[in-house]
Formats: structure tokens, C-alpha cells, sequence
């Protein structure tokens, strides 16, 4: 066998088979001239094939992929409930800026948290604006009740004072009297802002510096120890600085916390919280003479509120001593309280921070995180559409990566180079990628989501233990570390929260990229992808352009304004800065007041607007815009979505009627056969129909006749180049050359027109010329001239008959020629199969000749010069040779 196949493929090689390149104009004309006209390479075939089934897979894909894009959104919005949680978040800030106020005048609180600027300020807003606010154990009434109730009673129209007005109301909430909890005692206890719940207190910590002379930075021409008397006191640099106003992360992190202080309000009325207050404030500073009255009143009176106030100071001999809990050694305070909505069912943890910089500036950020009580709230039709999308939106995930490990696994299995070749050369593109990509992303909010579930589940747990006991019956210190482990639970449910809206923000992304791989495959929805495709060269060049002028800007913007606007203080900022003035969105009244000056302000302000907005930016533009044009053209001439589902259903109703068969099933048969795809599509055997009727079970010669034209006119239509402006440039060209022709023409018709009139006596006669009237001779030359446009007209008329007729011989003799040429080359091929058969069988007798004599012969010398000449004489025989050259003959 070995030796037929090598026979076989040295006598059936021709020219553009592997190994001898090929240009696509000559294989465009072997595609024509094969096997009748009928032929088309096999590789040309099979790739035309696979973009038919990925382009319909793909296609098919959208409404799939629409599918899990609405399942995921319903499982976001009724999962997250964004609007609900706004509305929690936005009245605990309005609540603690508007109402927490200090400072007052008569009945008018001036300032609020945001005023707090110093420490004094700060224990002011906590005593006597936040305190007042967040403990409310009687009812509220309004502002100079008493003054109004102490006029009437001057006027003698009652003799009720408002202190006879009751601390709380009983009312009745329950359908029926008798009803468990029908009644309510207004205020509920530790309520805040009517309809949230304090749980487990308040509490505040904070974080600290250590004080370092070597951390100061003084100049060298002074002397250290000079530097340090006139100072007073060392640096206590704060890591980190809070330099800028710090952002919602900064207050969802905590590093080393020190000096906590819990206040229980369900232990505590608001007046002993507040004298817990003046405790922290002052360091419990004379503390015998401050509280003697309250210790001899109060049996239950322990001395300072602040325990970690006790170690707050030093004196000169060493000993710890009292002293403020906040000092300079403060660098950040955070007050915070764990609340829940039972009208929304949110649990939330509401934390005031206070930012000390080593500057002197105090920054404030009201911060609240809120998850929620049960992963599904709401009436039984809410909790149907949200079971029923996360079950759509997960099985449509399950789905995707099942299809995905099917390929991979496919791709492993055909390998032949090892499956790092398998995975990374034949299996992973971009938009293979963009699957893997959009899985892992699906399965972290998963697997996020499961977390927040479990932190849900012991939050509550834990909430329910500590509201499960009677507070008034536990000690201080028991109440406070149930205190401390509900901050801890809701502190890391909130976190899991945290983490399961990042996630979810990234998957929005990953589903656009999955419907842009959609609509690459239709034509006409794939404007987007292959503009982005035409222009990305460009833009890449243009991008390096663009990049360097952009970065040079912004760091002139950090110059000029960094140091008076916070916007452009860093480099990231002024990037995004600058960002924002590109598109019009800038602080014009800010910026020129900068300390460069108006004139600086306005110059930068100039060339940015002028080379980035007014130059580069629509350059970038102008270059999507072109690539945009070139593809729209293509696209014009392109399948429509409708015409492409129609296609599709065509397709699908002739497999169900059994009159076709499916190209997946065309793919599979060749796959069988080569079992290697890349072979496949390098193939350039000439296949006609009757070879895919032959290979392909089932298939009629009408569907492998149209597969085949249309995969060959597919792979000539991708040869043509596009119609670009060079292209038409040269069209121009062509038809200016031909104007220039015609008027040569033109001016040597008007020559031999003037030269035939002389010749009939119309030449310029002055003695004519003279006698004749203007009427007559120009009536004289229309006669002439309709002779001789008779004349000509009868002479073009027989030129062109005679041309004619002359064209119809010829195209008959061609016709001939033709149809001989064709049974020429038929008798020529069947007379080449013969004349391999003879070969075929010169050589087999030749051979078994060969074998017989040697075997004839005797001795170890004559079997192993038999054996040689047994190999030898099929490829190296002068017979062999005449015959090869006659059959090629």
C-alpha cells in the first residue's frame, strides 16, 4: 500500500496543490475551468459552510442572549430595590444634617455637622445636636409650647401647664382591641426619625497617631533642638493623611480602632448620655468635685463614663492620668449606629465620620450601608417573579457553560499539537473569550450573592439573640458586648452587600460585549463591531497622538490650578478633570481665581479647548466617521435581519420536510473523514456536486449545487476589492482621458466637414460671396447638410450589418469551438485514466517479474540483491519512466 500511494500522488500532482503557491486570480480561473465550471476547492467549500453555521448559531444567540440581559435585570432591580434603599439612606443623611443642628438661638439651631471644625465644635453638634436627636424616650411637641400655655394662663384662660403634658401616648393600631399587640407606646424606645430602630447603641472610636519629632519636617538651617523648644510639640503625622476629601470608601474601612466608647441608649436616658458626654469631652477632670451631688443622689453612680479616657494623659513623672478622649493625637472619629426599617425590611449601619489632616482641616462624611433582612421580601407575586428570574437567568448561565466546555472539550479531543495549541491557537478568540469572561463574571455574583445569603442569615440570627433579651436585666458590660458583636455581624453583612452590587455592576458590561458578538453575525446589526474592526489601526496610531498631548494638558492643568483646586490637586484627578472640560463640564468661576492668575486660567483654558476639543477630538471622529462610510456602503448591498430569519426558517422547514439536510450535517461528514479541521479548510481538492452527493447522505443535487455557487461566489466577492476613494479617483481620471479623446475626434470631424465643403464647392468665393444674400447661402448649407447626413447615416448602416453578420460567424465558430474543446478534453482525461491503469499494471507485472527471477536464483548474495532490486525496480525502472512520460503525453 505504501508504495501505490506514492506512486499515486506523484502521478496525480499538479499545479496549486500544497507546497506551490497559488494567486487568487488563478485560482479564481481553475475555479471556473474545473471540472466543467461546476467544481469548487473543498477548503473554500467547508469554510463557507462553518461561517453559514456560526453566523446562524451566533444569530440565534440574540434572542438567548436578550433572554438572560431582561431574566438579569429582573433579578438586579428585584434583588437590589435601589429606590427603596434610597429612600432609607437619603432621610438618615437629611435627618443628621438638617435636624442635628447646634449652636442655637432661642429656637433656631445655626450650625450643623458640617460646621463642626474643631474639637470643640464637635463635642457641641454630639451633645446638643446629635444626643438630642438620636434619643428620643418622650414625645415630641413643638417649639414654645410652654410660653404659649404660660400666656394663657396669664390671661386666665387656662390653668394647664405643659408640664402636665404626657411623656407618652397609648394607641391602638390592631383591628380588634383585645389583639395582640393592638396597642403601641409612642415613642418606641431607641426610634429614630419615626420609623428606624437604634440597635445596640451608639458608638464611637476612633483612629490614632503615634507622635514622632523625627516625622517633622524642618529646615536644615535650623538648629533640631532649636526647632523642638520653639515648637512645643512633636508631629503626629496621620497614615493616611486625609489630605482631600475623602470618598464613601474611606469610611467603609477602619484601621486599628482605639479608645471605642459605647453609649446604650436602652440602659441610659438622654440626660446621663449626655453627662457621659461631658466625661469624654473633658478627660473626667475633677471628677469628685464635678459629680459629688450626682453620687450622693444616684446609687448606681461608678465615677468616669469614659473608660478610655483613664490612660489619656501623662505627667511629667511618667504616670498615665485622665485626659480628653479626643486630642491631637486624633487623626479620624467615627460615630456609629445599627438601625432597621421594618417598613422596608433594611438593615442599615450609619456611620459619622470626622477626617483630622494634619492641615488643620476637619472633613465630614455621612455614610450609610444597608442590606436586607431577607433575601426575599415582598407580596407572593413579587416573590414568584423573583424566584422565576434568578431560576431563568441561572439556567440560561448553566446552559452557556455547558455549551462552552462542550467546545473546549471538542477542541481538546481533535488536537493534534498538544492542547496548548488546542486551547489557546484553536480554541480561544475574543468572542470565545468574551463567553468565558461573561460565565466567570456570572458565577462571582453567584457566589457573592450565596455569601450575602449566609451574613444575612447569622446577622439576623444574632439580632434576634440580643433582642431576645430583656436589656434592663443585663449589666452594662453585657449589654455592651452583645453591642459589639452586633456591630460585627451587620459590619460584614454590609461588606458581602458591598461586594455583590460590584459584581453586579460588571455584568451589564459582559452582556453588551455577548450582544455585539450577536450582531456581528448579521450584517446589518454588525455597523458597530466592524467599523471598530475598519478604524482600529488608525485609531491605535491616533490614540498614541491624542494620549501624549492629553497627558501633557493635564499636567500643565495640575500646575496651573492643583494648588487652589481640588479637582486637579492630583495627577488622576486633573486627568479626569480635564476629561470633563472636553466635554464642556468646567468651573470657570473657580478657575479663574486660581493663584496663576486669570490670564494663565484663560490660556490653558484656550489651548485645551482648541487642540484637544476643536483638532484632535474630531480628527478621532472624522476617522470612525470614514471607516463608518466604508461600511455602510458594504452594508447596503447586505442581508437584512428579516431576510436572514427567513432564511433561516426556509432552512429549518426543508429539514422538517426531509428536502434537504442540515450543513451541520455536511460539516460533520467531512469532519469524519479528515478529522482534522485545519485540514479541512487548506483543502484544495475540486469538488463537484455529485462528490458532496457522494460524501453527504441524504443531500440533493439542487442543495449541493446552490451550496457549492454560493460558497464560491462568496469566497470571489471577498477577493474584490472595495470601492474606496482611490478607486474612484482613478474612474475620474479614465473619464477625463476619454473627454480629451472626444474632443480630439470632435475637432477632426469639424476639419473633414470643412474639407468636404470645399470640395462641393462651398469654399469662400468673394465674388459669390459678394452676390449672394445671407438667406441663400445659409440655406444652401442645410441642404448640403442633410445630403450628407443622409449619405452618412446609409454607410454607417451598412458598416454596422456587415459587422453583425460578421459577429454572428464568429460567435457560432466559437460556440464550435467550444463544445470540440470540451470533448477534447474529456476524451484527453479519460485517455490519462487509462494510460495510469496501463502504467499501474506495467509496473505490478514488471515488479512480480523482477520477484520471480531473483527467487529463481540461489544464495544468501542473490536473495538480498533480489530483495534490492525488488524495492528499486518500481521507481527506478527506464520502463517506468517511458510510461510516466506517455501518460503525461
Amino acid at each position: 500500500m505504501p508504495l501505490r500511494v506514492n506512486i499515486a500522488s506523484t502521478v496525480a500532482s499538479q499545479p496549486g496543490q500544497k507546497g506551490q503557491p497559488v494567486s487568487p486570480k488563478a485560482r479564481v480561473e481553475s475555479q471556473h475551468n474545473s471540472k466543467e465550471g461546476t467544481g469548487t476547492e473543498l477548503g473554500i467549500y467547508l469554510a463557507w459552510v462553518k461561517r453559514e453555521l456560526d453566523e446562524e448559531s451566533a444569530c440565534l444567540e440574540l434572542p438567548f442572549t436578550l433572554l438572560l440581559l431582561i431574566s438579569f435585570s429582573v433579578f438586579a432591580l428585584l434583588h437590589l430595590k435601589q429606590h427603596d434603599t434610597f429612600a432609607v439612606e437619603g432621610a438618615w443623611k437629611q435627618e443628621l444634617v438638617q435636624n442635628a443642628n447646634f449652636a442655637w438661638a432661642q429656637n433656631f439651631g445655626h450650625k450643623s455637622v458640617y460646621d463642626v471644625n474643631s474639637y470643640a465644635d464637635f463635642w457641641s453638634w454630639f451633645r446638643i445636636g446629635f444626643l438630642p436627636l438620636a434619643v428620643q424616650h418622650t414625645w415630641a411637641f413643638s417649639e414654645g409650647l410652654n410660653e404659649t400655655y404660660e400666656q394663657l394662663q396669664a390671661e386666665n384662660m387656662t390653668a394647664f401647664s405643659a408640664s402636665q403634658l404626657p411623656a407618652t401616648y397609648n394607641l391602638p393600631f390592631g383591628p380588634e382591641p383585645d389583639e395582640a399587640w393592638a396597642q403601641a407606646t409612642l415613642p418606641v424606645p431607641d426610634q429614630f426619625s419615626t420609623f428606624n430602630r437604634i440597635v445596640a447603641g451608639i458608638r464611637l472610636r476612633q483612629e490614632r497617631s503615634a507622635a514622632s519629632w523625627d516625622s517633622c519636617k524642618v529646615p536644615d538651617t535650623v538648629s533640631p533642638d532649636l526647632m523642638r523648644a520653639w515648637l512645643g510639640k512633636p508631629c503626629m503625622p496621620a497614615d493616611p493623611p486625609y489630605e482631600l476629601t475623602p470618598e464613601a470608601h474611606h469610611a467603609e474601612t477602619f484601621r486599628e480602632p482605639q479608645r471605642t466608647e459605647w453609649l446604650l441608649s436602652q440602659q441610659k436616658t438622654l440626660k446621663e448620655l449626655q453627662l457621659s458626654s461631658l466625661d469624654m469631652e473633658d478627660g473626667c477632670s475633677q471628677l469628685d468635685a464635678k459629680w459629688s451631688a450626682l453620687r450622693n443622689t444616684t446609687a448606681d453612680f461608678s465615677g468616669c463614663a469614659c473608660k478610655s479616657c483613664a490612660e489619656g494623659a501623662r505627667t511629667l513623672d511618667g504616670q498615665t492620668r485622665p485626659g480628653p478622649w479626643l486630642d491631637e493625637y486624633t487623626q479620624r472619629v467615627e460615630l456609629g449606629m445599627v438601625a432597621y426599617n421594618q417598613n422596608h425590611g433594611l438593615i442599615s449601619l450609619v456611620s459619622v465620620n470626622f477626617f483630622f489632616n494634619r492641615a488643620g482641616h476637619v472633613y465630614k462624611l455621612i455614610h450609610v450601608q444597608s442590606a436586607w433582612a431577607s433575601w426575599l421580601l415582598g407580596n407572593f407575586l413579587e416573590q414568584v417573579v423573583v424566584v422565576a428570574a434568578d431560576v431563568v437567568w441561572v439556567g440560561s448561565l448553566l446552559f452557556i457553560f455547558i455549551s462552552e466546555v462542550r467546545e473546549l472539550l471538542g477542541a481538546v479531543r481533535s488536537a493534534k499539537y498538544g492542547i496548548y495549541q488546542a486551547i489557546f491557537g484553536d480554541y480561544l478568540n475574543f468572542w470565545n473569550m468574551v463567553d468565558w469572561i461573561s460565565i466567570i463574571c456570572a458565577y462571582a455574583v453567584i457566589g457573592t450573592y450565596l455569601r450575602l445569603i449566609v451574613e444575612t442569615g447569622s446577622t439576623t440570627g444574632t439580632m434576634g439573640q440580643y433582642i431576645e433579651l430583656a436589656q434592663e436585666n443585663l449589666t452594662y458590660a453585657e449589654s455592651e458586648a452583645w453591642s459589639v458583636r452586633v456591630f460585627d455581624a451587620v459590619e460584614t453583612m454590609v461588606l458581602a452587600e458591598a461586594d455583590f452590587r460590584f459584581t453586579l455592576s460588571f455584568y451589564p458590561i459582559v452582556v453588551m460585549l455577548r450582544l455585539l458578538k450577536s450582531f456581528d453575525a448579521q450584517p446589518r446589526l454588525s455597523v458597530v463591531t466592524r467599523t471598530l474592526y475598519t478604524a482600529t489601526v488608525d485609531i491605535l496610531h491616533f490614540f498614541i497622538v491624542i494620549s501624549c498631548v492629553y497627558l501633557c494638558l493635564a499636567l500643565n492643568a495640575l500646575m496651573v490650578f492643583g494648588q487652589d483646586m481640588q479637582e486637579f490637586a492630583t495627577l488622576d484627578r486633573a486627568l479626569f478633570s480635564s476629561f470633563r472640560a472636553m466635554f464642556g463640564d468646567w468651573d470657570w468661576p473657580s478657575m479663574e481665581k486660581v493663584g496663576a492668575g486669570r490670564l494663565i486660567a484663560s490660556m490653558w483654558m484656550w489651548t485645551f479647548q482648541i487642540i484637544v476639543v476643536v483638532l484632535l477630538v474630531n480628527m478621532l471622529l472624522a476617522i470612525i466617521l470614514d471607516a463608518y462610510s466604508e461600511v455602510k456602503s458594504r452594508m447596503s448591498l447586505m442581508t437584512t435581519l428579516d431576510a436572514q430569519i427567513s432564511e433561516m426558517l426556509r432552512r429549518r422547514r426543508q429539514s422538517l420536510n426531509k428536502e434537504r439536510v442540515r450543513l451541520s450535517e455536511v460539516w460533520n461528514a467531512y469532519l469524519e473523514k479528515y478529522g482534522d479541521e485545519k485540514l479541512m479548510l487548506s483543502s484544495r481538492e475540486i469538488i463537484t456536486p455529485e462528490d458532496v452527493m457522494e460524501r453527504v447522505q441524504g443531500i440533493g443535487k439542487s442543495q449541493a449545487k446552490r451550496t457549492l455557487a454560493n460558497a464560491r461566489q462568496t469566497w470571489e466577492q471577498s477577493l474584490e476589492s472595495p470601492y474606496t476613494p482611490d478607486s474612484y479617483m482613478e474612474h475620474l481620471k479614465l473619464c477625463g482621458v476619454r473627454l480629451d479623446l472626444l474632443r480630439h475626434k470632435t475637432s477632426y470631424i469639424r476639419a473633414v466637414m470643412s474639407a468636404v465643403a470645399g470640395r462641393i464647392g462651398l469654399t469662400e468665393n468673394p465674388t459669390i460671396a459678394l452676390q449672394e444674400t445671407t438667406s441663400r447661402a445659409v440655406s444652401m448649407v442645410k441642404e448640403n447638410v442633410k445630403v450628407m447626413s443622409k449619405q452618412v447615416d446609409e454607410v454607417l448602416r451598412e458598416e454596422c450589418n456587415a459587422l453583425e453578420d460578421r459577429q454572428e460567424d464568429v460567435c457560432s465558430q466559437q460556440k464550435e469551438f467550444t463544445e470540440v474543446s470540451k470533448q477534447t478534453k474529456s476524451k484527453l482525461l479519460d485517455l490519462h485514466q487509462d494510460l495510469h491503469k496501463v502504467a499501474m499494471s506495467l509496473q505490478e507485472i514488471a515488479a512480480s517479474r523482477e520477484i520471480k527471477e531473483q527467487f529463481q536464483r540461489s544464495g544468501m548474495r542473490r536473495i538480498w540483491t533480489g530483495v534490492e532490486a525488488m524495492c528499486a525496480a518500481p521507481t527506478q525502472g527506464t520502463q517506468r519512466q517511458r510510461l510516466l512520460s506517455d501518460s503525461d503525453g
